[in-house]
């Protein structure tokens, strides 16, 4: 069984806390196997689990970053949602040549999308 970097969290965070499966999963509101799967990669993490996860167990700032940036490590398919149509051809370009971008450009790249965060 290989954990994704999420699940490596996630099993920390439980084991940290003294709690098994079941009844972390009872807290969240999944079945032991959902979170199971969870943990190993089988399943897609749910967009609002982090909050769950940061409301029950009033986790810190740095607890969230953590868990928000392996989430993100993990993830197998990414979910965006155009607000216009040419968002919608701009993002369709950019997935079905994001394989194609040399350092330099997905650097730049990157550069143009974090000043945006500021």
């Amino acid at each position: 069984m290989q954990l994704t970097p999420f699940g490596k969290a996630l099993r920390k965070l439980r084991i940290d806390r003294s709690l098994l499966l079941a009844n972390m999963a009872e807290e969240l509101e999944v079945s032991a196997a959902f979170l199971s799967g969870i943990e190993t990669g089988k399943k897609s993490i749910p967009g609002n689990l982090i909050t769950k996860l940061t409301s029950i167990y009033n986790l810190s700032d740095e607890e969230v970053e953590d868990l928000q940036a392996s989430a993100d490590a993990s993830a197998r398919t990414i979910t965006l949602r155009p607000n216009s149509a040419e968002q919608s051809r701009f993002m369709t370009t950019l997935a079905r040549r994001f394989d194609e971008l040399d350092e330099k450009s997905f650097a730049q790249l990157r550069e143009a999308i974090e000043k945006v965060k500021k």
